[in-house]
């Protein structure tokens, strides 16, 4: 009789602990989609707003410049005309003045035009492929007499700002510094 005296070893299959199963990876496979897609979400959602932020605030200051542009040269203008789409400034006379200023919206595109000693120069305030676009603009002056008897003008302009799919009127006013005298 022979015997083996070898020890006898037995191998166990410890694979079904080491390893995920197909189920348990589609699981966490759809789990992390499900995560992916609520981030992606929330992250486009931020970064929308702060594009659109970002344009309200670019209106705010071309808003501004412009406005304070104008109402700075007609509080020192000597006479100030207003047409639909069309505002001109006559500065006082001076060295270094101007003859005229024009502003003037033309197929959505502000233009700015100074003209000097009859050479007239225009330049582009705001044009239409800016992210913010004039719609509108419209000047109005009202003239009056204070208790002096000396004639009082009030110049008032509207434009109208259209940024994102959104506008936004904008008024301001000024009084030219020089008024006439009734006679």
């Amino acid at each position: 009789m022979s015997e083996n005296f070898a020890p006898q070893v037995r191998f166990e299959n410890n694979r079904k602990n080491e390893a995920f199963t197909v189920s348990e990876l589609l699981v966490s496979t759809v789990i992390l989609g499900i995560l992916m897609g609520v981030t992606s979400m929330s992250l486009s959602g931020a970064f929308q707003n702060y594009e659109e932020n970002t344009q309200t605030a670019q209106l705010g200051q071309s808003a501004r410049s412009i406005m304070e542009r104008m109402m700075r040269e007609i509080r020192s203008a000597s006479d100030v005309h207003s047409f639909y789409n069309y505002l001109e400034i006559i500065p006082n006379a001076g060295s270094g003045n101007p003859d005229r200023i024009q502003y003037i919206l033309f197929d959505g595109v502000l233009y700015y035009r100074t003209v000097t000693d009859g050479k007239t120069t225009t330049c582009v305030m705001l044009k239409k492929t800016d992210d913010v676009t004039i719609h509108g603009f419209t000047s109005t002056i009202c003239i009056g007499s204070d208790e002096n008897g000396d004639f009082v003008s009030l110049v008032t302009v509207n434009l109208k700002f259209k940024t994102a799919g959104q506008t936004q009127p904008v008024s301001a006013s000024a009084c030219p510094r020089i008024n006439r005298r009734r006679s």
